[in-house]
């Protein structure tokens, strides 16, 4: 089989993993809705955030593949087609630490919620490789991209990129900061919530691509956690400060920064944002 050959299929089947991962979910999603009438909001909730998270979690398992074997347009290109269809058919889950946090600063929920929330997430992303990806890539053992993370020998960003724990963090902090700052500012002067949400993806994967080479452009607590834990060249103390302190703490400030905008400006009626 020829090296083009073996190219062509890593990248088709991490399209068609990604593609049956969206059409699970949205059987799951129909289910949900039809079947489980009755159970209170937040429940209804969580399920929908099990539901975000495996969709997620296969995405990012894969778009790496993708990245790989055909190139960084490809992959911000996919990047942010996907992310257009979690904002249109997630509603109000996000699966996602600063969505949750978002929500905490404007006292929509509480924090024993959040961390219940966290908790699922990560539980479950974390057995998404064990009982979904791994068993599917086993079907396809002659491509090696795969191979490597199947055999244990996936390589961390921050090792690949030559860079330190603490440089990675700064990378998170400021990424999660700018990202969570844009998309409150793009989502109150702009009423038409499809335009800012197509804006916020391209403005996300512009983002993302422009840090891929330091710490890996996740800004996500819980897909770093699914993708990294048990990696070659990264320790848990370094995957919390770089991916958990920094990208946590980077989303904090963003929220608390336009919360004391918003409260400087007198808007009121932004402040339910």
């Amino acid at each position: 089989m020829s090296e083009t050959a073996i190219v062509e299929a890593q990248c088709l089947t991490s399209l068609a993993s990604v593609f049956l991962a969206f059409m699970v979910g949205q059987a799951s999603r129909y289910f949900i809705r039809k079947n489980w009438t009755n159970i209170d909001d937040t429940s209804r909730v969580i399920l929908h955030e099990l539901v975000a998270t495996f969709e997620k979690a296969v995405t990012c398992l894969e778009l790496p593949i993708i990245l790989d074997d055909a190139g960084l347009f490809w992959y911000l290109l996919l990047l942010t087609l996907t992310g257009m269809w979690f904002s249109t058919q997630w509603d109000r889950t996000k699966s996602s630490i600063p969505n949750h946090i978002e929500n905490l600063t404007f006292g929509r929920i509480a924090f024993t919620n959040v961390l219940i929330q966290m908790s699922i997430e990560l539980g479950w992303g974390m057995l998404i490789y064990p009982l979904y990806v791994r068993p599917l890539w086993s079907l396809f053992p002659g491509q090696p991209i795969r191979a490597m993370k199947f055999n244990g020998v996936w390589i961390s960003d921050l090792k690949a990129n030559n860079i330190t724990w603490y440089q990675g963090c700064w990378v998170e902090f400021i990424g999660s900061f700018l990202l969570q700052l844009l998309a409150l500012l793009v989502a109150g002067m702009l009423s038409n919530e499809w335009i800012s949400e197509v804006l916020m993806q391209c403005l996300s994967s512009a983002v993302v691509g422009y840090t891929l080479d330091t710490a890996g452009g996740y800004f996500n607590p819980v897909i770093a956690t699914i993708l990294l834990a048990g990696t070659e060249g990264i320790s848990t103390f370094e995957l919390i400060m770089v991916y958990w302190v920094g990208s946590v703490s980077g989303t904090i400030v963003a929220y608390l920064l336009f919360k004391g905008i918003l409260t400087v400006i007198g808007d009121d009626d932004r402040k339910q944002l």
